[in-house]
């Protein structure tokens, strides 16, 4: 069994509203659509995202395989030379981005781009 991290993700207004209204249709918790989501972006791009703006409003706590947050360290690491960026941040950044570029996610792997 693969054993899990917790970590916090700081979501806006709009994210938060948005991963709502995904785990809705998609009959899931929030918890679970945003961790299958993270867990998505980390799968589907390797590197890190830019940095987007965040205003702190909502946090919530997701779970994610180690290896995976072990995998976003090394590249935080590898690519910045050291690390400038937590694991709640870069976790909370791949979710926002994601929620922007997928309407919907079946399983990771399987999401539907918008537009």
């Amino acid at each position: 069994m693969t054993s899990m991290i917790p970590t916090n993700l700081v979501l806006d207004e709009d994210s938060y509203n948005s991963l709502k209204t995904a785990a809705d249709l998609s009959f899931r918790s929030m918890r679970s659509e945003a961790t299958l989501r993270v867990i998505d972006h980390i799968k589907r791009y390797r590197k890190r995202v830019s940095k987007v703006d965040i205003t702190k409003k909502t946090v919530m706590k997701i779970t994610i395989p180690s290896v995976l947050a072990k995998e976003i360290n090394v590249y935080l690491l590898s690519e910045c030379g050291f690390k400038n960026r937590t694991l709640v941040e870069e976790c909370s950044f791949r979710l926002k981005d994601h929620l922007d570029k997928f309407e919907s996610i079946s399983i990771v792997g399987v999401a539907q781009r918008k537009g």
